[in-house]
């Protein structure tokens, strides 16, 4: 029987894309947004795992779910085929101990999932068959449209799905035979199937949309895996781990999702956030006297006891003080580390204020201790036999020991393994059948996911209960429950194995009666047994609501399960970030309760065009209904990008039946990026090919695949103040309307009814937010970072906007510490990506400027546009550094003997990259240190060198039998050679001219050795003192002078331009990382900061976002949550801002905030929401426009008629130009005879020095203007209204008081 089972056991297939070679340059390119998240250790974790996953195969669910995996880029996706098994499992357990509960054990697998409501695995489906097609075109079927291509089972088709969405990672299928194999069966044999998996390194196993017996089963199984060693891990305590289990499912509008991961899992990070490095002032014993009330604060000023020696021990209590200006991250109980003494450990006691705190130090033989060192977080622990003298520990911590090699001392949170046990899906719900005084409590087994929901035990308890009653109905009758009364036939004799026992009848069912009757009879989870509001009203209630949508699945709750699913079951690889324990409920059925379609959609409905109706999703039509699912497929919807956020949401969408084909229906996308290699760890929409496309092109097209019938239009046009004009649209009628041309006030107010955002930057959403407030449209806004996310609804009329509350932009690094005094890494990348910037883009800028303005202006000339732009001081620099280069070009066109111009070149890049590292790293450094002394102080007495300011070391290249390897100064010799082979290559490049044809292989000669020789030249050579010379003869000379007398000599004219060269950050070919992580590295080691890889300067350096998949998919699902209910008009207090951190887990929900009122007039209040509209007559209109005095009368007249005020006009503004004060232009008939427009017009040009202004601007000559008030000018007379500010004075009050936004509307 075990052979039979061994063989039965068959991999289907199994295709590895990428070779090993290609697989680290494939990371590095692929994944590196989600490196920068994961980091290397968990990333390669995750690049090695393998997930065990059973599932339907049409099930959305486990669709999105195995596509977050693979995108993240797990090692192999393993996908159990239980087709060819028997459709209904028959009864199982998994031993004699479970016969207590075989009845619940029962399930109709092939009932429990019903694909025809499952929207977003039709689509799936629809559009993996479609990509299957247009690969192989002969494979289809030409007679059967509608079914799957003839050679794939749904299996199949899901795994060639996931091959073309992510090539570099290996899909397997198990099938579990034809011999009608039960769950039983595979149960009793477990030690066969541990066979099979333990060929997976580093497996994890999810059960996807399975009945709650299934989940048991699977999980048991998962138990008896004990043993299986975890050689993926660098750790000893995770050897022994159990397999990992995740189960995930939902109904309707509710899901559910389980952990077990076993009892000793371990928890390497937990937040996964860079602990943050701090300076300290010093650190200082606490006294005898006061160690028993340490948390008292001491004086700033104590010094260090005399008796340090007699009174100083393990036990001792320090405080601890931060420099001036800086504050520590750390916490009660945390651990701490000293960069003066590494593998020192000590653990925080008590938190004084943010700049202070007391420790206390670990000793090595402390267990945690020893366990934090296997965990990688120091390892020369264990090499030290004997206890640090504690004295000397304190000495060095205050910068007081001689070994010490800075004044500046910082120390640095570390990160503290944690230990978890899990309880498996078993034992808890063995646990609900305890009688109350025998049962453990298992309220602590529920993760919060809602701060409203979570902790409402009784709602918990329902959900529960619902899931259970589900699997028992789809057991007895073969289908989910409806909201509906019909005669149906059941099954009897259930009890019975042999189906010949089991008899149908026909009777009445009320579904969701049924439903809940089993529910009741269900044992319960975090709630008594015997308690008397088990069964209260509020519980019956969520359970028949659970009930009337189960049979359904609703796309956004799907999407976000997959996306919790996918981050636990990566967590359970890698152990990074805190897993949930164990159970996570979360739902969103107030978008069940009472409401119907907006005005606008129910509009729309009734007038849509006689096309005919394309067909809708199944699943939404019967959880929302069909006239709501009709709204949502003629809604115009606008999603602003489609990058990562905008993939997830387009294909929700698309899934969800948004904006049809049944002629209103539309769904607008933009965005002008295109598609990069980084973009395929999380932007589904894209494959391999489409590298180098626009994203909303490549997005219409994957769209279209998902579902034909959605109108999406795409765009390729930035969106913004300065592009309204520039967008090609379609030329068919949108809504009945006239088409637009470009994203201007008809498209705002007519061609879209709301917007979902899908952003990068805050300028933009801040337009888009002005835009949708100006044009009353809902918006909802969703960003991420790496595990956090956000989402933030603007209802309106209802809410606050995005522009009332957006976050405060980071500080700037302060110039100062910038160009002398950095303290952390950050601050020496930031110094050589401006360095790399100023050699290789603004001075060949600066030089081609140059050589242009000598063909107009002469030298004299030029100089004082030099002093005039830049200033005295940064003239002369300009100035050098334009003879410098020109001298390079001469050098190099006056080659003479034997010597190539390449050559030439190539000794000319060399020799300037070797002497401005010298320059960087020593001269300047000894000039700094020539000016303020180590030991000097500031102007208030006060060591100069203290607190942020760390003392530098000038850098010396010393040749190599000079040097040992493995020491700082071998670390510095090859960062030197490292920045002049890149820092010459991109001299060069700048050189680079058209004489030298395309052959650019030039760039690969400068290599190691040629600039090793250059560096010994430039550091070996005697000072020369010429430069000093130079200096002083230019003392007495004028600035404009030395300018002119530098610039005379250069011949420009004839000259070479250079080539200016823009910062890449992904292409690791052209060294520009290269290049600024030697230059940030060289800077860091003088000033005794540590230094980092290529990786974290390119975070930095290129400003780049972590991300990853699966905080997308979670946000974009909660975003089209929001969009619903945008549709259904909710009352404010149903909508949901959203802040998350999958790392925590932690889940923050909050009802958006109302628009702040402002103070009116009579004291009313308005708010952003509201405006007061001033409409021109056709009559003005032809008499030139309204007039400045007949706009001040209306004015007047409106708040007059509103409040029954008498007010008079103050000011009028339009942006922040002033039109109108009452002060200066009262008696002025020439202004107040003016048209608006033509004021508005005027205020736009009037900073144009060059521009003589007429009276009559319909005199102007348009083409005088710049392009940009050329642009300005054509927007004024486009838009059919204008916004302007009025402020008005009450009269009664002689008080002063802003009006609401007055728009002025053309006629």
């Amino acid at each position: 029987m075990a052979e039979i089972l061994l063989n039965s056991i068959t991999r289907i297939s199994s295709i590895r894309g990428g070779s090993d070679t290609t697989k680290k340059s494939d990371d590095e390119d692929r994944y590196s947004r989600q490196l920068y998240t994961l980091g290397a250790r968990a990333h390669s974790l995750v690049r090695s795992a393998s997930m065990i996953i059973d599932g339907p195969p049409s099930s959305g669910l486990l669709y999105e779910c195995v596509k977050n995996l693979a995108l993240s880029g797990v090692g192999r996706i393993v996908l159990l085929d239980r087709s060819s098994s028997s459709l209904s499992e028959s009864k199982s357990s998994c031993d004699d101990s479970e016969s207590e509960y075989e009845d619940e054990l029962e399930s109709d697998i092939i009932h429990y999932h019903n694909p025809t409501m499952d929207d977003l695995g039709n689509a799936y489906m629809l559009g993996a068959q479609k990509e299957w097609e247009l690969i192989n075109p002969n494979s289809y079927s030409n007679n059967k449209r509608n079914s799957n291509p003839i050679d794939l089972t749904p299996i199949q088709l899901l795994k060639e799905y996931i091959i073309r969405l992510n090539p570099g990672i290996q899909v397997d299928i198990l099938a579990l035979g034809n011999d009608n194999l039960s769950f039983s069966t595979i149960a009793k044999r477990t030690e066969i199937l541990k066979e099979e998996l333990l060929k997976h390194k580093n497996p994890v196993f999810l059960c996807i949309d399975r009945p709650q017996s299934v989940q048991i089963i699977w999980n048991t199984i998962c138990h008896s895996m004990g043993g299986m060693k975890d050689q993926s891990k660098n750790t000893n305590k995770n050897e022994n781990l159990l397999l990992p289990f995740v189960s995930l499912e939902t109904a309707g509008v509710y899901g559910r999702l389980f952990c077990d991961f076993g009892n000793n899992f371990y928890v390497v990070d937990e937040d996964g956030e860079t602990p943050k490095s701090t300076l300290i002032q010093k650190v200082v014993p606490i006294q005898q006297k006061q160690q028993q009330h340490h948390h008292q604060q001491q004086d700033d000023n104590d010094m260090l006891p005399s008796n340090l020696e007699k009174d100083f021990n393990h036990k001792t209590i320090l405080k601890v003080k931060c420099v001036e200006g800086e504050s520590h991250d750390v916490s009660k109980g945390d651990w701490i580390q000293f960069d003066a003494c590494s593998g020192e450990f000590f653990e925080v006691l008590y938190i004084q204020n943010p700049t202070s705190f007391t420790i206390q130090y670990i000793p090595k033989s402390n267990e945690l201790h020893m366990d934090t060192n296997v965990h990688g977080a120091n390892q020369q622990h264990q090499q030290q036999a004997n206890e640090i003298s504690l004295c000397t520990l304190l000495k060095q911590l205050n910068g007081e020991s001689t070994s010490s090699s800075s004044t500046t001392i910082s120390f640095s949170r570390i990160k503290i393994p944690k230990k978890i046990n899990f309880l498996s899906f078993k034992k808890h719900y063995n646990n609900t059948k305890k009688t109350d005084d025998q049962k453990t409590n298992d309220l602590d087994i529920f993760a919060a996911s809602d701060l409203d929901k979570s902790f409402d035990t009784n709602r918990r308890s329902a959900i529960m209960s619902s899931f259970m009653a589900l699997e028992k109905f789809v057991n007895i009758y073969g289908y989910l429950p409806s909201n509906s009364k019909r005669k149906k036939r059941i099954k009897k004799n259930k009890m019975s194995i042999s189906t010949e026992n089991c008899k149908e009848e026909e009777e009445e069912v009320d579904d969701i009666n049924v439903f809940l009757d089993l529910a009741q009879a269900t044992p319960k989870f975090g709630q008594s047994s015997s308690s008397s509001s088990s069964f209260n009203e509020s519980w019956n209630q969520i359970v028949k609501t659970f009930g009337k949508c189960a049979k359904g699945k609703f796309t956004p709750v799907q999407a976000l399960y997959a996306a919790l699913g996918a981050q636990e079951a990566l967590k359970a690889a890698t152990g990074l970030y805190n897993p949930v324990k164990q159970f996570i409920l979360y739902d969103c059925d107030e978008i069940l309760s009472e409401g119907a379609a907006t005005a606008t959609a129910t509009q729309k409905l009734s007038s849509s065009s006689t096309m005919q109706e394309v067909p809708l999703p199944k699943g939404i039509s019967y959880i929302l209904g069909k006239s709501m699912s009709k709204a949502l497929s003629s809604q115009r919807i606008f999603v602003v990008g489609s990058g990562a956020i905008g993939c997830e949401i387009l294909k929700n969408l698309a899934a969800m039946g948004a904006g049809l084909n049944n002629g209103s229906g539309c769904i607008h996308v933009t965005d002008m990026d295109t598609i990069e290699k980084s973009n395929l760890s999380r932007q589904l929409l894209f494959r391999d090919a489409d590298v180098g496309e626009f994203k909303s092109v490549a997005a219409k097209s994957s769209i279209q695949r998902l579902n034909p019938n959605v109108n999406l239009v795409a765009h390729t046009t930035k969106v913004g103040d300065n592009h309204e004009n520039h967008m090609t649209m379609p030329n068919d009628d949108i809504a009945g309307t006239k088409a637009v041309t470009s994203f201007d006030h008809t498209f705002w107010s007519h061609g879209i009814d709301m917007v979902l955002n899908a952003l990068d930057n805050v300028e933009a959403r801040l337009y888009i937010d002005s835009q949708c407030v100006t044009n009353k449209k809902g918006l909802i806004d969703a960003g991420t970072l790496g595990p956090k996310g956000n989402v933030q609804v603007v209802v309106p009329n209802q809410s606050e906007s995005y522009g009332s509350s957006v976050d405060p932009p980071e500080p700037a690094i302060p110039v100062c510490t910038l160009k002398n005094f950095p303290y952390e890494i950050s601050h020496t990348i930031q110094w050589g990506r401006d360095l790399f910037d100023g050699l290789y883009n603004r001075r060949p800028t600066q030089f081609n400027a140059f050589r242009e303005a000598m063909s107009s202006m002469n030298t004299s000339e030029y100089a004082d546009s030099l002093i005039k732009t830049f200033g005295e001081d940064a003239s002369i620099d300009a100035a050098n550094e334009i003879s410098q280069d020109y001298s390079d070009i001469i050098e190099e066109e006056n080659c003479l003997g034997n010597q190539s111009r390449t050559e030439i070149l190539r000794e000319a890049s060399l020799k300037w990259a070797a002497q401005l590292a010298k320059k960087l790293f020593d001269e300047n450094i000894r000039a700094l240190l020539s000016q303020h002394p180590k030991d000097s102080f500031d102007d208030e007495g006060q060591p100069f060198w203290a607190g942020t300011r760390k003392v530098p070391k000038p850098l010396v290249f010393r040749a190599k039998m000079q040097r040992i390897d493995g020491t700082i100064e071998d670390s510095v010799n090859q960062h030197l050679i490292e920045f002049v082979r890149f820092g010459a290559r991109l001299r060069m490049e700048n050189f680079l001219s058209d004489s030298f044809g395309n052959d650019s292989t030039f760039l690969s000669d400068v290599t190691e050795e040629s600039a090793e020789t250059a560096l010994l030249k430039v550091f070996s050579a005697a000072e020369d003192g010429n430069h000093s010379c130079i200096a002083n003869q230019h003392e007495n000379n004028s600035i404009r002078l030395r300018v002119v007398k530098t610039l005379t000599s250069l011949c420009a004219r004839n000259s070479t331009k250079l080539n200016p060269i823009e910062f890449e950050k992904d292409d690791d070919s052209n060294g520009h990382v290269a290049f600024i992580t030697a230059a940030s590295n060289l800077r860091a080691i003088c000033y005794g900061i540590s230094p980092v890889d290529g990786m974290e300067t390119r975070r930095v350096a290129g400003r780049i976002v972590p991300a990853m998949i699966t905080t997308t998919g979670f946000v974009s699902a909660l975003s089209c949550i929001e969009m619903i209910k945008l549709l259904q008009n909710r009352s404010l207090n149903l909508y949901r801002n959203a802040f998350i951190n999958l790392a925590l887990p932690f889940f923050a929900f909050t009802a958006p905030l109302p628009p702040e009122g402002r103070r009116g007039l009579g004291g009313e209040a308005y708010t952003i929401w509201d405006r007061i509209i001033i409409k021109e007559s056709e009559k003005s209109s032809s008499a030139g426009g309204l007039t400045l005095r007949k706009f001040i009368k209306r004015i007047e007249k409106k708040t007059r008629g509103h409040s029954s005020i008498s007010t008079e006009v103050c000011s009028i503004s339009f942006g922040p130009y002033m039109l109108y004060a009452n002060f200066l232009h009262e008696g002025d008939d020439s202004l107040l005879d003016t048209s608006i427009i033509a004021l508005v017009k005027e205020a736009l040009i009037s900073d144009d020095d060059n521009l003589d202004l007429d009276d009559d601007m319909h005199a102007l000559n348009i083409e005088n203007l710049a392009d940009v008030e050329k642009q300005e000018l054509r927007l004024i007379d486009q838009k059919p209204f204008i916004d302007l500010s009025v402020s008005v004075e009450d009269l009664s009050t002689n008080e002063e008081v802003e009006l609401p936004p007055v728009r002025f509307v053309k006629w």
